[in-house]
This record gives C-alpha cells, structure tokens and sequence, in this order.
C-alpha cells in the first residue's frame, strides 16, 4: 500500500481563480525519494502543503496509508502532522528567539514525549547533520547551510512517514546541498516517503521518481 496517494486532486487559492493540478491522481511509495518539478506558478508547494494538511484542496482526496485525510477537523490534521509528517520549508523557517536544539524539539514536544528523551534525540540528530556544536546558538548565530541542515533535524525529530520539503536545496552551496540530500535518502531508505519540491538538478538525478506538474 502507498503511504501517500492523491485521487483527483485539485486546487485554488479562491473561488473563480485558476485551478491547480487538474484533477491529479498519484502514488507516492514509501522508501523513495520522489522530485516534484514543473515550471514556476503550478503549484509544487502547494501541493506540499495540500499533502501536509496545511491547506484543504476544492477537489479530490488525500489517503494517508489508506485513510482519507482530507476533511479531518483541524485538530485531527494538526495531531496527524505532528504524528506523521515531517516538514521542511524553503528558508528554515527558525523561531529567531529559541536555541537551536529547542527548534529541533519542538515537534516531538507538542506531541507529549518526554523532555529528557527528546533532547537525547535532537542531539543525535545534529550531530549526525554536522550542527551538533551549534545546540545552544540561535538562528541568527548559525550560516542559512547550518540552519537548513536543522531544518532537516527537526524534520527528522520524530521518524515521521512521510517528509515535505520545499526546495531543501535552493539556497545551499554544494557541500551542504549533499548533505542535506545525503540526510532524505537516508530517511527514503528507512521506509519514509520523501517528497521534494525542486528545479535543483542534482535532487531531479537522484530521484527515485519525478512528478512533473
């Protein structure tokens, strides 16, 4: 079974506007590293975000492992995301007045596991990413590679099955764009379903599978 599948999918930002995906129905299989690429305007972050629950599309469904997610009360997608879900945006998206080891926290906290076990973890989790020196600095005191490299960590922070992210790579120099897809395969080969937005050319040629929009 697909862990992430969309059935006639379809998408926009407000009444009368112009529609996204035009009905899209895809399977995205667990253990591969999808690419989602397409020209500038349709709509592969959005469909990041229709996939994590963030937006609702006006057509069409997603399953999660089989369960249609889609019209879920906002309480039941936000305990899904946290459970199931993990995310990493374009820019890091770093709260600028916590530590770096409190950002890569954070998801396993809201989902009520133990302090103690859960920074045990999120250590583990920079450290394996190269940042684990950086755990008492703040956004502001780390370089946009390291802080994307915690995105990733906080992505990763609760082995969720199915990983978002939005153009991972497109800010980053070359040592740390391998790292950070060094990071995704390695999640892709644990079972997780990885999906990237890109127009990077190195992500499209390690791709296990390329929808283009």
């Amino acid at each position: 079974m697909s862990r992430i599948k969309v059935e006639g999918l379809a998408f926009s930002y407000r009444r009368g506007t112009e529609e996204l995906f035009g009905g899209l129905s895809w399977e995205f299989a667990p253990g591969a590293l999808t690419a989602i690429t397409g020209p500038s305007g349709r709509g592969k972050s959005t469909l990041l975000y229709v996939i994590g629950l963030m937006l609702r599309p006006s057509a069409g469904a997603v399953l999660l492992d089989g369960r249609d997610v889609t019209h879920l009360s906002d309480a039941r997608r936000a305990r899904v995301r946290a459970s199931s879900i993990g995310f990493v945006f374009q820019d890091a998206v770093l709260d600028p007045t916590r530590t770096i080891l409190d950002s890569v926290c954070e998801p396993a906290l809201y989902r009520g596991d133990r302090r103690r076990s859960v920074e045990r973890h999120g250590r583990e989790l920079l450290d394996q990413l190269g940042v684990g020196t950086r755990v008492e600095h703040r956004p502001g005191q780390i370089s946009g590679g390291q802080a994307q490299r915690v995105a990733i960590a906080r992505a990763l922070m609760n082995d969720p099955a199915v990983i978002l992210a939005d153009e991972p790579t497109g800010n980053l120099d070359e040592e740390n764009t391998a790292l950070v897809l060094g990071s995704l395969r390695a999640a892709a080969r644990d079972d997780a379903c990885v999906l990237i937005a890109t127009h990077d050319k190195d992500v499209l040629a390690q791709a296990d599978e390329v929808l283009a929009l």
